[in-house]
């Protein structure tokens, strides 16, 4: 009698359904029907036992949350897991499995057994496309899938739209390693890892940073596509959103700019990051997260559980062009960053194949996401392009703006056309007529004495010529 709470016992010995609210119990033994997928953001938490001899289904953004890391578990799952809508039937979704030892051709059947594949950066050093052995790094999958390591796999067969897949075994819970390698060569681009989320729940990532500092850079990169207009444009692309302390960094979604990742990484979610040791990474319950598991990347678009968060001073950046391109930055000011490279706020752009790219610099390095010292009017910020199409027009605008950076004026230099832009007003607009990388295009600025200065620096220029 009573209601399910977390110091309860509760059997299911009749049919149930989770669209009405959480349900969290201490033990949960489920000897009929009890059905998560409802369409909601619901969760299962448990605090002890699960005990199943009938079926548990969980949803696409429902969560299996459990806290006992010693928990008895007995019986299998079925989690559901929906891709983003992929455009081409050779489009490529990151997965990772949620329950234990589950078989790579039941959960892809109807996937081409060579276009499903896991990645092994210990099988090369190269970083040359050219190079034979390059790709040697990339494997078919066979056998079981590995609990916290990614694989990649295209859709059925010849189809397009929205890819489902069931994973069906025991839940994956408590401490989970996953080797990962680094060469020690001093090549950061050869210590790329492949992982994923191992839980039937989302986790939260910046909590896994900390639990493997000194192992990983803490920093993810998320592949996801834009949708193409059905007349062509610029934006058929795929490309990697970002994620670090700092914050995200989305893609173009075709009809604009895309939703930005936040530190909620949804369940079966893979991605890639990079090692700083060889060793062995470890996802812990204590990541895990009730409700939140509906992360973009790998399911609907969907972000309207949002909680309101302490506003840091951030500022993104989008550059688009007039035939759909659109490639976006973020900078932040913060205490715990400097003017140096700081790992795990700073993160280095990862080239995907976008045909535009935009990044700030920082020395010689190009950055996604750069983060700075508190805010001062003094600091400027070097910003460039690289392009693969041409003749274009491209334009730079605020994205989004937050803390006291929206009191401020927020500039953009055209060192080659001797212009600065109050993008507070308004988008930049500028034309390129040759394909090409020009890293020292632009600077960022935030001192309105800077536009006195130049256009003084114009008028002269103007008045010499």
């Amino acid at each position: 009698s009573g209601y399910p709470d977390r110091t309860r016992r509760i059997i299911i010995n009749g049919d149930y359904d989770g669209n009405a609210e959480n349900l969290e119990v201490c033990h949960l033994e489920v000897n009929a029907n009890l059905d998560f997928d409802q369409g909601t953001k619901n969760s299962l938490v448990l605090h002890g036992d699960l005990d199943i001899s009938g079926d548990l289904v969980i949803g696409d953004q429902e969560s299996l949350v459990m806290f006992d890391s010693q928990a008895e578990i007995f019986g299998e799952i079925t989690k559901i897991e929906r891709s983003t809508f992929r455009n081409d039937k050779h489009d490529l979704t990151y997965w990772s499995s949620s329950v234990n030892a589950v078989a790579i051709d039941q959960v892809f059947a109807g996937v081409n057994p060579n276009r499903i594949y896991y990645f092994d950066q210990s099988q090369t050093q190269s970083t040359d496309p050219n190079d034979t052995d390059y790709w040697n790094s990339w494997i078919v999958g066979s056998g079981s899938m590995t609990p916290a390591l990614g694989y990649v796999a295209e859709g059925v067969t010849g189809t397009t739209g929205v890819h489902e897949i069931h994973f069906t075994g025991t839940p994956n819970n408590g401490d989970i390693a996953v080797q990962v390698n680094h060469w020690n060569d001093g090549n950061s681009d050869n210590d790329w890892n492949l992982l994923g989320n191992p839980y039937p729940s989302a986790i939260d990532i910046e909590k896994f940073f900390d639990a493997n500092i000194g192992l990983l850079e803490p920093v993810i990169y998320l592949w996801t596509h834009s949708t193409p207009l059905s007349d062509g444009g610029d934006y058929a692309f795929d490309d990697y959103a970002t994620y670090n302390y700092t914050g995200g960094t989305g893609i173009g979604s075709g009809v604009g700019d895309g939703p930005i990742p936040d530190k909620n990484i949804g369940s079966a979610q893979g991605f890639f990051i990079r090692s700083l040791a060889s060793g062995n990474a470890v996802f812990t319950n204590a990541m895990r997260l009730v409700g939140e598991n509906d992360q973009f990347f790998k399911g609907e678009k969907n972000k309207d559980n949002l909680q309101a968060k302490e506003e840091k001073k951030r500022l993104w950046l989008n550059l688009t062009n007039d035939q759909g391109g659109f490639n976006q930055l973020l900078i932040g000011f913060m205490e715990q960053a400097g003017p140096d490279f700081d790992p795990g706020y700073d993160a280095r752009r990862f080239e995907g194949g976008n045909p535009i790219s935009f990044y700030s610099r920082l020395g010689e390095e190009k950055l996604v996401i750069q983060a700075r010292e508190s805010f001062s009017r003094d600091i400027s910020i070097p910003l460039g392009f690289n392009t693969y199409v041409a003749p274009r027009t491209f334009s730079v605008e605020i994205a989004k703006i937050e803390g006291i950076l929206r009191n401020e004026k927020i500039y953009l230099r055209d060192k080659k056309l001797g212009v600065l832009h109050d993008l507070s007003d308004g988008p930049y607009e500028f034309k390129v007529d040759s394909k090409g990388d020009q890293p020292d295009r632009f600077q960022l600025e935030f001192q309105e004495e800077a536009v006195l200065a130049t256009e003084q620096i114009i008028e002269e220029n103007h008045w010499v010529v």
